[in-house]
């Protein structure tokens, strides 16, 4: 038996199987390929992201690229970067791909010269004919702070708008309260000053950009006049509140305590939009939740809610199972940002002659389980869990950093998530908007959606709301 002829034989079959997945996961709705059957609004879903470098001028007690910098190939220079990056255009451009959505994600790179970098190489490409509608950079916007770092960046949207392609940055930044505290800078100097907040906003209002805080349990005391000051700068730049990105940190350092701060903040916030948008109406909070029936004109509800209780499929419950995601520094294929760790990877993109020819495959079956499962009932613990139906489910990243596996749950953030949305059930039962659903028609829009919302209420009731810390 010739073992080299095997081993050959089993990376070649490696390799056409990766690139099959890729080919009808990504690279066929890209090129408006559909296949047998009319698979055509896959496209809607196939999305492409840059992972550029985990340089950083920020060190937020969260995140993971400063905590494992092996996410990372170690000393890559700027311009391997830049290398990389145009032979991963060159293929886009010469395959003709037409990419809808392009996440650009990194530290923060943006006030610096590769940074500039970046988005001249792709402004050169999109100039040439690169087919992509928009690019997403999430950024703590550190640039705004002076007018010499600000200029570059808006003549950049400036000068990406004019070729029909959006630049868009969306504003990571957690609020006056808490950006101190969770989001230091490297430069010590650097201080989170009102006039800084205000620039920040001056930017986003005059882009029509939005922003994401992200909520962590470090600090959640400090969250209910954080969230009052979000409002007030809103209303201020006259920005509407309600496309807004809370989003939760999905790390294993949720105390009871810290679960128990965050359930009132989503109550705070609830009873916020029914005063304030609902006239005090439960009927009207019911049919912002349905989307259905009357709904005052200035409701526009379209980011992350998380008093809502959220509609979840058979994906994973993030980004992982739509995008495409490329580490620049060498062109590996990976799950995720926060899982792109050697053993992880699906693989890296073949160059010969600065040119991609194909791909080398290492973890299939990553690839495989990501993009090709269903995680209501193919995920441990998730697939029988009372809250299947509702909940957003972990992070392969922080469960892998805490259970040493990707797909099995933390029972910590387990624990975050039905105490979340055990909160929610009571409150829609215990306001009357429970009630108020059960009003709604099978022939009415928004039926369907009052439905799921009852049977998750119900449920939950029902087993007494189990895994509860909540004070009632």
């Amino acid at each position: 038996m010739d073992i080299n002829k095997n081993k050959s034989q089993f990376q070649m079959e490696q390799d056409h199987l990766l690139q099959t997945i890729l080919n009808y996961r990504f690279i066929y709705p890209w090129k408006g390929i559909t296949g047998k059957g009319d698979r055509s609004d896959i496209k809607h879903d196939a999305h492409l992201e840059l992972y550029i470098t985990n340089q950083c001028n920020q060190k937020c007690s969260y995140c993971y690229l400063t905590k494992h910098p092996e996410l990372y190939p170690e000393h890559t220079s700027n311009e391997t970067i830049l290398k990389n990056l145009r032979i991963l255009y060159n293929y886009i451009f010469s395959n003709n791909l037409h990419i809808p959505h392009i996440d650009m994600f990194s530290g923060e790179i943006w006030q610096s010269q590769l940074g500039y970098d970046v988005l001249s190489l792709t402004l050169e490409y999109i100039n040439k004919g690169m087919d992509t509608q928009f690019i997403m950079i999430p950024s703590n916007c550190s640039f705004v702070a002076s007018d010499k770092t600000l200029r570059p960046i808006q003549e950049f949207i400036d000068k990406f708008h004019e070729t029909g392609t959006s630049l868009i940055f969306s504003a990571s930044v957690d609020g006056k309260y808490i950006d101190c505290a969770n989001r230091p800078r490297n430069d010590p100097s650097f201080l989170y000053t009102d006039d800084f907040y205000e620039r920040l906003f001056a930017f986003c209002k005059k882009n029509n950009f939005f922003f994401h805080p992200m909520i962590a349990a470090e600090n959640i005391s400090l969250w209910f006049d954080n969230y009052k000051w979000w409002i007030y700068q809103l209303e201020k730049y006259e920005l509407n509140e309600n496309i807004m990105m809370y989003l939760e940190v999905r790390n294993s350092d949720w105390t009871d305590e810290a679960i128990k701060c965050y359930c009132k903040l989503l109550i705070t916030m609830a009873e916020h939009f029914k005063d304030k948008y609902c006239e005090g109406k439960i009927e009207l909070l019911g049919n912002a939740m349905c989307g259905s029936r009357s709904l005052p004109e200035k409701i526009q509800i379209q980011g992350y809610i998380p008093w809502f209780f959220t509609e979840t499929d058979n994906f994973i419950g993030c980004s992982a199972g739509e995008y495409m995601v490329v580490r620049i520094g060498d062109l590996a294929i990976c799950p995720c940002h926060r899982t792109s760790y050697n053993k992880y990877l699906y693989g890296y993109f073949d160059v010969e002659n600065d040119e991609i020819v194909g791909v080398h495959a290492c973890n299939v079956q990553m690839a495989i389980k990501v993009l090709m499962t269903n995680f209501s009932h193919c995920i441990p613990v998730c697939d029988t869990c009372l809250y299947n139906d509702c909940c957003l489910r972990g992070c392969l990243g922080s469960q892998l950093e805490t259970t040493g596996d990707p797909f099995f749950p933390s029972k910590n953030v387990c624990h975050f998530f039905h105490n979340k949305m055990n909160t929610l059930a009571r409150y829609i039962d215990e306001s009357g908007i429970l009630d108020y659903l059960k009003t709604f028609e099978e022939i009415e829009f928004g039926y369907e959606n009052a439905q799921k919302i009852i049977t998750i209420c119900e449920k939950l009731k029902e087993a007494n709301y189990p895994d509860d810390v909540g004070e009632h």
